[in-house]
Order: structure tokens, then C-alpha cells, then sequence
């Protein structure tokens, strides 16, 4: 497993590509576990062990900091890792590759750019990314060392949640959520289509343009930034004669800066 992160390869799911290096099996002498072996390690300890291992985890990201204040970005996402066969603790649910399979559930928290980590669960398939989540948000700031400050954070779309808005707002976060495909999110970009000459599309290259707007939900207490990215479709290829128009997909981020 250490070898694995050395390699950069930090999730479970990668870890197996160090047994097909003819080069490192051969250093080793003796045959690689696979990742189910490092999944069935961890489970099998028992809780003391797993916090015995955040201390561990904590300590080392103290050392990291040598007493310097520094502010960090975390990063919060999460994995399903599909179980082929039986396991304990494992159930079905949103699995996008292996529909039906059962699954566990990672959360996961990691320091932007540099990766290193904060904080990590092992929990049932089932469980949504937004199940207990600032819970787990809660612990990876007791995982920081005291003089890491957290500037912002990153939130994939599963934990798209006002309360969650409210919390990084109490506590001063800048934060970048994604947003779910709702429909008031396909209202604002109606509208801000509709009203091109008052929003104009910012081209980023030739396939993402961004747009942006101020808006307030009805169970908003404010008006929040809503950014817009837009990707331009390639045209098919089907050898007919077709309309040239523009086919576009929207991807939808809100963030708060300090107010």
C-alpha cells in the first residue's frame, strides 16, 4: 500500500496495477496482494486501530506544517468501489460502471495540489455522498494541524445542499460547489441565454465558454454567484446534409466567496 502511494497511485481501485510491473515484483520476490487483500487489511482492524492511524495521519501532517501558518484548499469527493462477490458491510447503490453490483462508498478528503491527505471513510454502497457529510467535513478540520487554515473548499454536485452552504459560510470557507441538474439551475440558463446582450458568454478555447449570474433560491437567505460552463458538442458525422447549429452541455458550479 505504501509502495502504491509512492507511486501515486493513492485509491484502492489503482493499487493493483503494481502487480503487473514485471520490474517491482521482481525487487519484491515475492507475489503482490491485490487490493482486495488492502480493502480486507483495513476492515479487519478494529476501530482503535483505524484512529490510531488518523493520530498517525494527524501527527504527520504536523510535521509536515513545521510550525508555519499556511492556508489550504480540501478537496471533498468520494468513490464507489464495487465488490465482486460477498463482503460484509457492502450493499447496492449508485454505482455508475456496474449497475446492481454491491459497492462500499469512500468519502475523502485531500489537500488541493499537494494531495495530501486529510481524512478518508470506508461506509455502505447505499450510502449518498451528502450522508453524513459534515460530519466527516467536521473531522477532517480536526485532522488539520493548528496553524493550517482552511481558505476553501471544493464539493462535488452529491453534496449540493443549502445547509452545507450555510456551515462553509459560518465559518468563513470560501467554496465551489456543483451544482445538481435541477430545474431552476436549466431556469437561470434560460435565462441568461435569452438575455445574451446583458450576459455574454466568456470563450475559454475553442469547446468551453463561461457565463455567470447572481441569483436567490426561494429558501436562500441571499443572492449566491452562479457559474456557468458551457461545452460546445462536436457535429456528427453521418454524412447527411445538416443545419449548422451549435449543440452545447452545461456543467453548473456555485460558489460564495467572503462576504
Amino acid at each position: 500500500m505504501i509502495d502504491s502511494v509512492i507511486q501515486g497511485n493513492t485509491r484502492f481501485l489503482h493499487m493493483d496495477q503494481l502487480r503487473y510491473d514485471n520490474a517491482y515484483t521482481e525487487i519484491k520476490g515475492h507475489k503482490v496482494p491485490s487490493e482486495k487483500v488492502c480493502r480486507d487489511l483495513i476492515k479487519a482492524m478494529p476501530e482503535s486501530s483505524l484512529e490510531e492511524l488518523r493520530l498517525i495521519n494527524k501527527t504527520l501532517l504536523s510535521l509536515q506544517s513545521k510550525g508555519t501558518k499556511r492556508e489550504v484548499i480540501i478537496n471533498f469527493d468520494d468513490t464507489v468501489c464495487t465488490i465482486f462477490g460477498a463482503q460484509e458491510g457492502a450493499s447496492v447503490g449508485y454505482n455508475p460502471r456496474y449497475h446492481g453490483r454491491p459497492s462500499f462508498k469512500e468519502k475523502i478528503g485531500i489537500i488541493a495540489n499537494t494531495h495530501e491527505l486529510v481524512n478518508v471513510t470506508l461506509e455502505e454502497g447505499k450510502h449518498h455522498t451528502n450522508h453524513g457529510f459534515l460530519d466527516f467535513v467536521k473531522s477532517c478540520e480536526e485532522q488539520l494541524p493548528e496553524n493550517w487554515i482552511i481558505k476553501r473548499v471544493r464539493v462535488d454536485r452529491g453534496a449540493f445542499d443549502y445547509d452545507n452552504m450555510l456551515y462553509f459560510e459560518s465559518k468563513g470557507y470560501e467554496y465551489v460547489m456543483k451544482a445538481k441538474n435541477q430545474a431552476w439551475i436549466r431556469c437561470f440558463i434560460d435565462y441568461v441565454n435569452q438575455r445574451e446582450h446583458l450576459y455574454p458568454w466568456t470563450e475559454i478555447d475553442k469547446t468551453f465558454s463561461v457565463n455567470e449570474i447572481y441569483a436567490k433560491m426561494p429558501k436562500w437567505d441571499k443572492v449566491r454567484r452562479i457559474v456557468i460552463i458551457r461545452k460546445k458538442l462536436p457535429q456528427p458525422k453521418t454524412g447527411q446534409i445538416c443545419m449548422d447549429i451549435d449543440e452545447f452541455k452545461y456543467e453548473y458550479q456555485a460558489y460564495s466567496n467572503k462576504y
